[in-house]
Protein backbone atom coordinates (compact mmCIF):
# COMPACT_ATOMS: atom_id res chain seq x y z
CA UNK A 1 0.00 0.00 0.00
CA UNK A 2 1.71 3.11 -1.03
CA UNK A 3 1.83 5.77 1.95
CA UNK A 4 2.14 9.24 1.48
CA UNK A 5 5.75 10.93 2.22
CA UNK A 6 3.52 13.56 4.79
CA UNK A 7 2.09 10.31 6.57
CA UNK A 8 5.49 8.53 7.35
CA UNK A 9 8.07 11.59 7.00
CA UNK A 10 8.87 13.20 10.63
CA UNK A 11 9.56 17.27 10.40
CA UNK A 12 12.76 17.78 12.19
CA UNK A 13 14.16 21.56 13.21
CA UNK A 14 18.07 20.89 13.52
CA UNK A 15 20.01 22.93 16.07
CA UNK A 16 21.23 25.50 13.31
CA UNK A 17 17.19 26.64 12.74
CA UNK A 18 17.68 24.80 9.12
CA UNK A 19 14.54 21.92 8.88
CA UNK A 20 15.32 17.88 7.59
CA UNK A 21 12.80 14.76 7.88
CA UNK A 22 13.47 11.47 9.51
CA UNK A 23 12.91 8.84 6.53
CA UNK A 24 10.37 6.40 7.77
CA UNK A 25 11.95 3.26 6.85
CA UNK A 26 15.44 3.92 7.58
CA UNK A 27 15.07 5.23 10.57
CA UNK A 28 17.59 7.67 10.51
CA UNK A 29 17.12 11.80 9.72
CA UNK A 30 18.37 12.99 5.97
CA UNK A 31 21.17 15.11 7.74
CA UNK A 32 22.93 15.84 11.16
CA UNK A 33 20.49 17.12 13.88
CA UNK A 34 23.52 19.76 14.53
CA UNK A 35 22.20 21.16 11.75
CA UNK A 36 20.91 20.10 8.26
CA UNK A 37 22.62 23.60 6.49
CA UNK A 38 25.95 23.98 8.61
CA UNK A 39 26.46 20.17 7.84
CA UNK A 40 25.98 20.74 3.96
CA UNK A 41 28.45 23.91 4.06
CA UNK A 42 30.87 23.01 6.31
CA UNK A 43 31.28 18.82 5.10
CA UNK A 44 30.67 19.76 1.44
CA UNK A 45 30.72 22.86 0.22
CA UNK A 46 33.29 24.95 1.48
CA UNK A 47 35.79 21.81 1.42
CA UNK A 48 35.54 21.02 -1.71
CA UNK A 49 36.38 24.22 -2.52
CA UNK A 50 33.39 25.48 -5.14
CA UNK A 51 33.27 28.37 -5.35
CA UNK A 52 37.41 28.83 -6.24
CA UNK A 53 36.83 26.16 -8.59
CA UNK A 54 33.64 28.22 -10.64
CA UNK A 55 36.23 31.08 -10.29
CA UNK A 56 38.54 29.15 -13.04
CA UNK A 57 36.73 26.41 -14.64
CA UNK A 58 33.90 24.79 -15.17
CA UNK A 59 32.77 22.00 -12.94
CA UNK A 60 31.21 18.96 -13.23
CA UNK A 61 29.63 17.46 -9.80
CA UNK A 62 28.06 13.90 -8.78
CA UNK A 63 26.04 13.88 -6.13
CA UNK A 64 25.26 10.59 -4.47
CA UNK A 65 22.63 10.27 -2.44
CA UNK A 66 19.87 13.97 -3.68
CA UNK A 67 17.70 13.44 -0.48
CA UNK A 68 15.86 16.49 0.01
CA UNK A 69 18.11 18.29 -2.24
CA UNK A 70 19.90 20.58 0.04
CA UNK A 71 23.65 20.00 -1.33
CA UNK A 72 22.22 20.45 -4.48
CA UNK A 73 21.06 23.76 -4.25
CA UNK A 74 23.58 24.60 -1.58
CA UNK A 75 26.18 24.27 -4.77
CA UNK A 76 23.53 25.61 -7.56
CA UNK A 77 23.72 29.01 -5.06
CA UNK A 78 27.41 29.64 -4.90
CA UNK A 79 28.42 32.01 -7.30
CA UNK A 80 30.21 31.36 -10.41
CA UNK A 81 31.98 32.95 -13.35
CA UNK A 82 32.01 29.22 -15.04
CA UNK A 83 28.98 26.59 -16.01
CA UNK A 84 27.99 24.11 -13.36
CA UNK A 85 26.52 20.62 -14.25
CA UNK A 86 25.48 18.30 -11.33
CA UNK A 87 24.30 14.62 -11.60
CA UNK A 88 22.09 14.12 -9.07
CA UNK A 89 21.60 10.06 -7.71
CA UNK A 90 19.00 8.90 -5.99
CA UNK A 91 17.79 5.53 -5.20
CA UNK A 92 13.73 6.80 -3.90
CA UNK A 93 11.61 7.98 -6.18
CA UNK A 94 9.63 9.76 -3.39
CA UNK A 95 12.43 11.76 -2.57
CA UNK A 96 11.59 14.80 -4.50
CA UNK A 97 8.16 14.28 -2.69
CA UNK A 98 9.51 14.31 1.21
CA UNK A 99 11.66 17.54 -0.53
CA UNK A 100 8.25 18.93 -1.28
CA UNK A 101 6.76 18.94 2.23
CA UNK A 102 9.95 20.91 3.43
CA UNK A 103 10.22 23.63 0.38
CA UNK A 104 7.25 23.10 -1.37
CA UNK A 105 7.78 26.18 -4.02
CA UNK A 106 11.21 25.45 -4.65
CA UNK A 107 12.19 25.93 -8.02
CA UNK A 108 14.94 22.86 -8.38
CA UNK A 109 12.11 20.28 -6.52
CA UNK A 110 9.37 21.61 -8.96
CA UNK A 111 11.22 21.26 -12.04
CA UNK A 112 13.24 17.66 -11.51
CA UNK A 113 9.87 16.49 -10.00
CA UNK A 114 8.79 17.77 -13.69
CA UNK A 115 11.32 16.65 -16.12
CA UNK A 116 13.99 15.20 -14.25
CA UNK A 117 16.11 18.25 -15.25
CA UNK A 118 16.74 21.75 -13.97
CA UNK A 119 18.48 24.58 -15.63
CA UNK A 120 19.37 28.00 -14.93
CA UNK A 121 21.65 30.19 -16.92
CA UNK A 122 24.89 28.18 -16.92
CA UNK A 123 23.71 25.81 -14.00
CA UNK A 124 21.78 22.42 -14.64
CA UNK A 125 20.88 19.23 -12.49
CA UNK A 126 20.09 16.05 -14.16
CA UNK A 127 18.50 13.70 -11.38
CA UNK A 128 19.20 9.93 -11.91
CA UNK A 129 16.67 7.63 -10.11
CA UNK A 130 17.29 3.94 -9.77
CA UNK A 131 19.93 2.20 -7.64
CA UNK A 132 23.48 4.13 -7.18
CA UNK A 133 25.43 0.76 -7.81
CA UNK A 134 23.88 0.65 -11.30
CA UNK A 135 23.39 4.50 -12.29
CA UNK A 136 27.17 4.79 -11.49
CA UNK A 137 28.25 2.55 -14.93
CA UNK A 138 26.01 4.32 -17.10
CA UNK A 139 28.18 7.90 -16.61
CA UNK A 140 31.04 8.31 -18.22
CA UNK A 141 32.48 10.91 -16.14
CA UNK A 142 35.04 12.81 -15.73
CA UNK A 143 33.98 14.65 -12.62
CA UNK A 144 35.71 17.38 -10.90
CA UNK A 145 33.48 16.60 -7.48
CA UNK A 146 32.02 13.96 -5.72
CA UNK A 147 29.29 14.75 -3.01
CA UNK A 148 28.75 11.45 -1.21
CA UNK A 149 25.62 11.82 1.31
CA UNK A 150 23.74 8.39 1.63
CA UNK A 151 22.39 7.11 4.97
CA UNK A 152 24.75 6.06 7.48
CA UNK A 153 27.12 2.74 6.55
CA UNK A 154 25.08 0.36 8.18
CA UNK A 155 21.92 1.47 7.40
CA UNK A 156 22.90 1.86 3.59
CA UNK A 157 25.74 -0.52 3.02
CA UNK A 158 25.53 -0.98 -0.55
CA UNK A 159 26.44 2.96 -1.35
CA UNK A 160 29.87 2.17 1.03
CA UNK A 161 31.66 -0.45 -0.50
CA UNK A 162 35.26 -0.40 -1.74
CA UNK A 163 33.78 -1.76 -5.15
CA UNK A 164 31.44 1.06 -5.68
CA UNK A 165 33.89 3.89 -4.42
CA UNK A 166 36.39 2.32 -7.14
CA UNK A 167 33.82 3.28 -10.28
CA UNK A 168 33.73 6.84 -8.37
CA UNK A 169 37.83 6.67 -8.08
CA UNK A 170 37.68 6.48 -12.11
CA UNK A 171 35.27 8.82 -12.74
CA UNK A 172 37.06 11.36 -11.07
CA UNK A 173 39.72 13.54 -12.71
CA UNK A 174 43.34 13.72 -11.06
CA UNK A 175 43.05 17.04 -9.30
CA UNK A 176 39.27 16.00 -8.51
CA UNK A 177 38.11 15.37 -4.70
CA UNK A 178 35.07 13.03 -3.24
CA UNK A 179 33.52 14.83 0.47
CA UNK A 180 31.70 13.15 2.46
CA UNK A 181 30.31 13.84 6.26
CA UNK A 182 31.37 9.86 7.52
CA UNK A 183 34.57 9.55 9.64
CA UNK A 184 34.70 6.03 9.71
CA UNK A 185 37.32 4.20 9.96
CA UNK A 186 35.58 1.49 7.82
CA UNK A 187 34.86 3.89 5.50
CA UNK A 188 38.25 5.63 5.37
CA UNK A 189 39.86 1.72 4.41
CA UNK A 190 37.41 1.51 1.70
CA UNK A 191 38.05 4.73 0.23
CA UNK A 192 41.90 3.80 0.55
CA UNK A 193 41.22 0.16 -1.05
CA UNK A 194 39.89 2.06 -3.92
CA UNK A 195 42.50 4.10 -4.76
CA UNK A 196 41.95 7.28 -3.03
CA UNK A 197 44.56 9.37 -0.06
CA UNK A 198 41.90 9.85 2.77
CA UNK A 199 42.04 13.42 4.73
CA UNK A 200 40.42 14.93 7.62
CA UNK A 201 37.91 18.27 6.68
CA UNK A 202 37.27 20.29 9.59
CA UNK A 203 34.33 22.13 11.27
CA UNK A 204 33.86 24.80 13.76
CA UNK A 205 33.34 23.19 17.41
CA UNK A 206 30.83 21.71 18.56
CA UNK A 207 30.66 20.19 14.74
CA UNK A 208 32.16 17.42 13.71
CA UNK A 209 34.27 16.96 10.46
CA UNK A 210 33.83 14.90 7.73
CA UNK A 211 36.41 13.33 5.13
CA UNK A 212 37.78 14.25 1.50
CA UNK A 213 39.18 11.44 -0.45
CA UNK A 214 42.05 12.40 -3.18
CA UNK A 215 43.94 10.92 -6.02
CA UNK A 216 47.24 12.84 -5.34
CA UNK A 217 49.09 14.12 -2.33
CA UNK A 218 49.63 13.06 0.85
CA UNK A 219 47.16 10.97 3.05
CA UNK A 220 45.83 9.53 6.52
CA UNK A 221 47.53 6.55 7.72
CA UNK A 222 44.91 4.63 8.69
CA UNK A 223 44.08 1.37 11.23
CA UNK A 224 43.51 -1.22 9.28
CA UNK A 225 39.94 -2.82 9.42
CA UNK A 226 37.90 -5.00 7.32
CA UNK A 227 35.83 -2.53 5.14
CA UNK A 228 32.04 -3.46 3.23
CA UNK A 229 32.75 -4.80 -0.04
CA UNK A 230 29.98 -5.69 -2.77
CA UNK A 231 32.12 -7.03 -6.08
CA UNK A 232 28.75 -7.62 -8.02
CA UNK A 233 27.37 -4.29 -7.19
CA UNK A 234 24.52 -6.22 -6.35
CA UNK A 235 24.48 -7.64 -2.88
CA UNK A 236 21.64 -6.72 -0.08
CA UNK A 237 22.83 -4.62 2.66
CA UNK A 238 22.43 -7.85 5.21
CA UNK A 239 24.48 -9.99 2.74
CA UNK A 240 27.53 -7.07 2.65
CA UNK A 241 27.20 -6.34 6.80
CA UNK A 242 27.11 -10.45 7.24
CA UNK A 243 30.48 -10.67 4.85
CA UNK A 244 32.19 -7.91 6.99
CA UNK A 245 31.27 -9.32 10.09
CA UNK A 246 32.71 -13.03 8.95
CA UNK A 247 35.85 -11.48 7.56
CA UNK A 248 36.57 -9.71 11.25
CA UNK A 249 35.71 -12.65 12.96
CA UNK A 250 38.50 -14.65 10.85
CA UNK A 251 41.00 -11.76 11.43
CA UNK A 252 39.93 -11.85 15.28
CA UNK A 253 40.48 -15.84 15.53
CA UNK A 254 43.60 -16.07 13.25
CA UNK A 255 46.64 -17.36 15.39
CA UNK A 256 49.10 -14.47 16.02
CA UNK A 257 52.92 -14.78 15.09
CA UNK A 258 55.82 -14.33 17.12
Amino acid sequence: MYLSPRRTSKLIRTDDGSLTLRHPEVGEAYHSLDGADTETRFKFIEPSRLKERLETESVRLLDVGFGLGLNCRAALAVTASFPLQIDSLETETQALDRGLLLFPEDPLLLQLKATGQYQVETKRVDLHLGDVRQTIQHLQGPYDLIFHDPFSPNRNSECWTVDLFAHFFQRLKPDGALLTYSQSKMVRMALQEAGFIVQDTHAPSPHRGGTIALKQGEGLILESTPPFRDPTLSASGHDIRSQREAEVRALREKPRTS
